[in-house]
């Protein structure tokens, strides 16, 4: 999916006009999908607190296309931008720990 496109399976919006989401929002939206993301503030604990989906995809490759196209000429006022991979991102220690208990809980309840 590149900038400024649209697809109801696969992205509700991209492109610089894209709603602007919590980062969590963000990766929960897509999952196991690389993201590539304008940040529009950071919060106070240095992650990105609100960003727009410029593009997403499966594949790297198109992601790098779309980085390279708007980071050659990127608009005025940005704060910057992250590609990443969509999954669950822990901020500290505990939230991992929480994390990781709640897996382990629902294993031994599953099988």
């Amino acid at each position: 999916m590149t900038a400024g496109q649209s697809n109801a399976d696969t992205s509700a919006a991209s492109g610089a006009d894209g709603p602007v989401v919590s980062f969590d929002e963000a990766t929960r939206a897509y999952p196991n999908e690389w993201l590539f993301m304008q940040i529009m503030k950071m919060g106070a604990d240095g992650w990105p607190e609100e960003v727009v989906v410029l593009a997403h995809d499966r594949k790297r490759s198109v992601i790098s296309d779309v980085e390279i196209a708007v980071m050659s000429a990127p608009p005025e006022g940005v704060i910057g931008y992250q590609t990443i991979f969509g999954g669950p991102y822990f901020r500290t220690n505990e939230e991992w720990d929480a994390y990781y208990a709640a897996q382990q809980a629902a294993r031994r309840h599953s099988g």
